[in-house]
């Protein structure tokens, strides 16, 4: 874009709004702009641009600006891996000339993504251009944007080609996604052991690449040169060791990518271990505050130390213990002492991790060493969390979520338009209400304009920066993307329902209030007013009540690898989008392998979060289970489904609870769930709860 944007202005990047991204901040503070006290240096930690983007530029020139743009892609690449090449010659992995270094440059010479770019000439007739959509979509006989057309005709002189502006948007979006699909030829065939990441290219190794004991003893040596970054077990083809390694490379010398000397964020992301255990730390950062016993955290700082001095110095540390990051919120906690805690990686405060790390393959050259560090830092740790560990559960379960708006396409095509009469002030509309003219028009929708395009790529433009990353962060998530209309994070099970619910009232602006890491959101009918320090900020417009969003959620123990859960919160969003969107999809990943799945529609969700609520208060849900096993057969005799729920669920338990089951049940049939689907949704929320510790 910015080869674009250099030249034509800003402007001419219809989608995404370019406005206060942090990106382009940060290219307009070299420009002189404006100074590095007019925006947020840390929020260049926020991926938040999407990978399309949509440009109005001058006809004749496509080309030259599509080879502009791809070239800028190009040479960002080349510099991410020439910084990822300066490294590894500086570790002396590898020399100028030899033949990895060769295998390198071959496997990273072109970009390792396909690219597709379409340009749609405009001409100057919108006549032409309605005809042309009729040939490509075929839109019905009773097409409304034909029909509102000769209206306009009849009335207006000189139409012109800005009037089929969406139609126009509408084929270019089309013909990109056509292109997508035909693809482009995959990489050719690649000799020896494949990457053990993407598993399409061939491993590197200073060796034969058919000789795997070669290969494994050279990604030893790469994950003692690089601790924390590469593990002993992985082998990577060049273009994925270049993705591990660029924020290393690129925060050792960030003015080589960013037009900064300091970022002012640390690149390090937090492991899903991080993720899962945040609420038992946050607990113990906050202890004396919710009468808890306090943590001795002076244990483990001075453990750490005497570590230091004992072993290796800070490259041991480097390569077994400060390789990970907290959460953002828990981060900004530390304070008194507790500094230390930003290089510790929290996984070393579940009791497992020692035992579990000293039967690593790598751990083997140096066992007794490692085993005996181990052995001390945990037996500093449980001496350290004392009493409090005894109180407090220690979560091992995290979700993934993506959230993805629906029907951007029809939004932006004018499908989801307002009514022409509805856009108009009231009393305008009973000023004209007797014109013949208006009435013919006055339901029809109103057609989609370059202003009306950027008014929604800004409301996803403030969704994704101002509102996901506030909400997110202040329930102990952690946010990996947030651009456009979608958007994924890593959450712990603790505040999950209530993070999803408030980021679907958000993005259609729903009635809302709510306090996210200390501003005050109040949100209604496409407008979100934000305060902070009780002083008002700033108003964000968003979609509006009539956007909707789905979510897909993978909840995980934390130790399962990250790129299975990921597919798995992918198809939970799929679900959602099957089953009608406007839905969240949840899947459970189970330790033993199975799966438990549900849909549900979001009003539910808020149930389950109250669900939970019930049962962390001492409400049994073990009848659920019971009317599980039988749930086919109410599939016969569905009438007595509901009184089954009732007296089972009822028996025991307080006065209050069979009013709370009835609620359940006027839900489901609210919201027409089926039995499967409700008993499965209901599970998840109880099994949440269960994993939380509180129950």
């Amino acid at each position: 874009m910015k080869p674009i944007a250099e030249e034509l202005g800003p402007d001419n990047i219809v989608y995404p709004d370019l406005y206060k991204q942090p990106l382009v901040d940060d290219w307009m503070e070299k420009e002189g702009v404006f100074s590095d006290e007019q925006w947020d240096k840390e929020q260049l930690r926020l991926p938040t641009l999407p990978n399309t983007f949509l440009a109005i530029i001058p006809e004749g020139r496509e080309e030259e600006y599509a080879d502009d743009a791809e070239q800028a892609l190009n040479d960002a690449w080349g510099k991410i891996v020439n910084g990822v090449y300066d490294l590894l010659t500086g570790a002396e992995v590898f020399e100028e000339g030899s033949g990895i270094e060769q295998e390198f440059r071959r496997q990273t010479e072109d970009i390792p993504f396909d690219i597709y770019w379409l340009a749609l000439k405009w001409g100057v007739n919108p006549d032409k251009a309605i005809e042309d959509y009729k040939k490509l979509l075929s839109p019905d006989r009773c097409w409304e944007f034909e029909r509102l057309w000769k209206q306009i005709q009849d009335k207006v002189k000189n139409t012109n080609i800005g009037d089929a502006y969406a139609l126009l948007v509408e084929m270019t979006r089309i013909g990109l996604k056509a292109l997508k699909y035909r693809g482009k030829p995959k990489i050719a065939y690649e000799p020896g052991h494949k990457c053990s990441l993407c598993g399409e290219r061939t491993a590197l190794t200073d060796g034969n690449p058919n000789d795997i004991k070669q290969m494994k003893k050279f990604w030893k040596q790469m994950s003692e040169i690089f601790p924390g970054h590469i593990k002993e077990n992985e082998h990577l083809c060049a273009v994925c060791l270049v993705k591990r390694l660029a924020p290393k490379a690129i925060y050792s010398d960030p003015n080589k990518y960013f037009e900064t000397e300091d970022l002012g964020f640390d690149y390090h992301f937090p492991s899903t271990g991080s993720v899962s255990i945040a609420p038992f730390i946050y607990k113990a950062i906050n202890a004396e505050k919710n009468d808890l016993p306090e943590v001795q955290w002076k244990v483990i700082s001075d453990k750490i130390n005497e570590i230091r001095r004992k072993h290796k110095g800070p490259e041991f540390l480097e390569k077994y213990l400060l390789h990970g990051r907290s959460v953002p919120k828990i981060r900004r906690s530390f304070r008194g002492g507790l500094e230390f805690l930003n290089e510790f990686e929290p996984e070393w405060l579940y009791p497992e991790t020692p035992e579990r790390e000293v039967i690593e393959p790598e751990r083997q050259q140096n066992k007794q060493e490692f085993t005996s560090f181990a052995e001390e830092l945990r037996d500093a740790i449980k001496s350290a969390l004392g009493k409090f560990a005894e109180k407090v559960h220690m979560p091992k379960y995290y979700a993934a979520v993506y959230l993805d708006g629906d029907h951007l396409g029809k939004w932006l095509s004018g499908e989801f338009a307002p009514r022409i009469e509805d856009v108009f002030h009231p009393d305008f509309v009973n000023a004209v209400a007797s014109n013949p003219d208006f009435q013919k028009i006055k339901d029809k929708k109103r057609p989609v304009t370059p202003a009306i395009h950027r008014a929604i790529s800004s409301a996803l433009r403030d969704f994704a920066l101002k509102i996901v990353p506030y909400v997110v962060e202040d329930n102990l998530g952690v946010v990996i993307y947030s651009g456009g209309d979608d958007a994924l994070f890593l959450m712990p099970l603790e505040n999950l329902f209530k993070t999803l619910v408030a980021l679907r009232k958000l993005y259609s602006s729903e009635r809302f209030a709510a306090e996210f890491s200390g501003c005050k959101f109040e949100s209604n009918k496409g407008f979100i007013k934000i305060y902070e320090n009780n002083k008002f900020k700033e108003i964000v417009r968003v979609m509006g009540t009539k956007a909707t969003l789905s979510a897909g959620v993978a909840i995980a123990h934390y130790l399962d690898p990250l790129d299975i859960t990921l597919s798995k919160a992918k198809a939970a969003l799929e679900d959602a989008k099957n089953d009608g969107r406007n839905k969240a999809g949840f899947r459970v990943i189970l330790r033993s392998g199975s799966e438990r799945k549900a849909v549900v529609p979001w009003s539910f969700v808020e149930v389950m979060e109250r669900f939970r609520n019930e049962v962390a208060k001492g409400f049994s849900s073990r009848f659920l289970r019971t009317l599980y096993r039988n749930v086919d057969v109410y599939q016969e005799i569905p009438d007595a489904f509901d009184t089954e729920f009732l007296k089972f669920g009822a028996r025991g338990q307080s006065e209050n609870a069979k009013s709370f089951l009835c609620d359940l049940i006027d839900t489901r049939k609210d919201n027409e769930l089926p039995f499967k689907e409700f008993l499965d949704a209901l599970i998840i929320a109880d099994f949440v709860v269960r994993e939380e510790g509180k129950k």
